[in-house]
């Protein structure tokens, strides 16, 4: 056994998106910006994310829907009832094998020259050691993780 930390299993990009438009008509981030906004809870990394993100664009957008669940995060925004940022893998069905793909929504457009979002995908163990078979399973995940679209 050896001592190891957290490993990164991938850079996961997301994408912000709303509720389909009347007429289909592309959606700006100023048009989101007096929207109701669905996120992870205030503490969680998807908000401090959330936070920073709008901080490096001087907004400030309106947290109204708290939910740690994604399908949830992703039927609210569906029925119009908020924004928000889902994983790009959700959206386009690379992570759900197109059965319960991201249907309904679309994609916001972000100003020019904003920085992407995406998070980080880790892998965690207990501190200390961490037995052989445990770093071939997290082998096994990172790779499952890069074909599925990483």
């Amino acid at each position: 056994m050896r001592r190891v930390g957290p490993h990164l299993a991938r850079h996961e990009p997301l994408v912000l998106v709303a509720g389909p438009q009347p007429g289909g008509r592309p959606l700006a981030l100023e048009d989101c910006l007096d929207r109701e906004w669905t996120s992870g809870l205030a503490h969680s990394p998807d908000r401090r994310l959330l936070h920073r993100w709008a901080g490096e664009l001087g907004i400030a957008p309106e947290v109204t829907l708290e939910t740690e669940d994604l399908h949830s995060m992703l039927a609210m925004i569906r029925a119009g009832l908020a924004v928000g940022w889902i994983p790009a893998g959700l959206i386009d069905g690379s992570l759900t094998g197109g059965e319960h793909g991201g249907g309904g929504v679309q994609r916001v457009v972000l100003p020019p020259g904003s920085a992407p979002m995406r998070r980080e995908v880790l892998a965690v163990s207990r501190p200390g050691t961490r037995p052989p078979i445990a770093d071939e399973l997290v082998a096994l995940l990172t790779r499952a993780l890069r074909d599925v679209g990483a």
